[in-house]
């Protein structure tokens, strides 16, 4: 599967890089390694609203960075705050440029997600499998031979990160936590439940 993925061309990786941006900023921010503190808050947000223009579904980092914080303490909710903005900023501007050229300033939402219903899969068809509720669980941890060993390796990982008393590391792994939950249960759509596809192609990213 890794070869496979690795000769085509998917926005994973780019999506993949600004999040790590965003991240390194928040943390190196919080630690007082980058003493611009705001400045470095902003340029996370900005960075993670880079990573939605590569692909829309890294916008549930945000508040998922948001819940993080309030649970693990860390980052300081300044910090939380000045990302949200700089992520708002990227939204924004895109939505603004959509509404002068479209006239619809959510058009990027509408045309690639389910935000104006939820699609259904018949339940004939063979891809209905990725919609079942043990489907992420399942393409995770019981088929190795294409998402690899990482996510068995994840489990005494997030168990150190939590008990090792940093909150850095608490925060990281809160965050993975929500993600990974969301990824579970969450929905394609707004305005109803959409289950999200789950297949190592998605999950392995």
């Amino acid at each position: 599967f890794a070869v496979q993925q690795a000769a085509m061309f998917y926005p994973s990786a780019f999506q993949t890089m600004f999040i790590a941006i965003a991240l390194v900023l928040i943390i190196g921010a919080e630690r007082g390694v980058i003493q611009a503190r705001t400045i470095a808050a902003l340029c996370a947000g900005a960075a993670l609203g880079l990573a939605y223009l590569v692909k829309e579904d890294a916008a549930l980092v945000v508040p998922a960075i948001v819940a993080a914080s309030i649970l693990a303490g860390f980052p300081r909710w300044t910090v939380a705050l000045g990302v949200c903005v700089g992520a708002a900023s990227i939204f924004f501007t895109e939505s603004a440029i959509y509404l002068i050229t479209t006239g619809n300033a959510t058009f990027r939402l509408t045309t690639t997600s389910a935000l104006e219903g939820a699609s259904t899969v018949s339940s004939q068809l063979q891809i209905s499998d990725i919609f079942k509720p043990d489907a992420s669980l399942r393409s995770l941890y019981l088929f190795p031979d294409e998402v690899g060993i990482v996510w068995w390796l994840l489990i005494p990982a997030l168990g150190s990160a939590v008990l090792s008393g940093h909150a850095a590391m608490r925060f990281i792994a809160a965050l993975f936590v929500i993600v990974a939950a969301y990824l579970q249960f969450g929905s394609a759509s707004f305005s109803s439940y959409a289950p999200l596809p789950k297949t190592p192609r998605y999950t392995v990213i």
